[in-house]
C-alpha cells in the first residue's frame, strides 16, 4: 500500500496534512523548529486537521454500510466553528458544513 497515493485518493482536500505529517515523522527537526506563535493558533493547527480526518473516516465508514453521515458532519463542524471562532476569527465560522466541504474538496491535492 502506498500511503501517499491513498491520501491523494481518499482525502484530496486535506492531502497537505499527509505531506506535512510525513515530513515531520521522517525529519522532525525542520518541523518542530518552526512551531512558534500564539497558543490559540497552535491549537487550531493541531486540532483542525483532526476534524477533517474525522469527516473522511465518517464518510468512508458510514458510506460502506449505506448510512447517512449528515448528523456526524454537523456535530464535527460545530466543533470546527467553535475552534476557529475562538482562534481570533480565523476562517469563516458562519459557513455550513456543505459549503466548507465543497471548498475543502475543491482544493488541489498538492505534491
Amino acid at each position: 500500500m502506498n500511503a501517499t497515493d491513498a491520501s491523494r485518493r481518499y482525502t484530496p482536500g486535506i492531502h497537505y496534512i499527509w505531506t506535512t505529517g510525513s515530513g515531520a515523522t521522517h525529519s522532525r527537526l525542520w518541523f518542530t523548529s518552526g512551531l512558534e506563535g500564539p497558543w490559540d493558533q497552535l491549537v487550531v493547527m493541531i486540532a483542525s486537521p483532526l476534524l477533517d480526518m474525522s469527516d473522511a473516516l465518517i464518510d468512508n465508514a458510514l458510506g460502506y454500510v449505506s448510512l447517512d453521515p449528515t448528523e456526524y458532519h454537523r456535530r464535527t463542524h460545530l466543533r470546527r466553528q467553535a475552534l476557529l471562532g475562538r482562534a481570533r476569527q480565523l476562517g469563516d465560522t458562519t459557513q455550513g458544513y456543505a459549503d466548507y466541504a465543497a471548498q475543502r474538496d475543491a482544493a488541489p491535492a498538492g505534491p
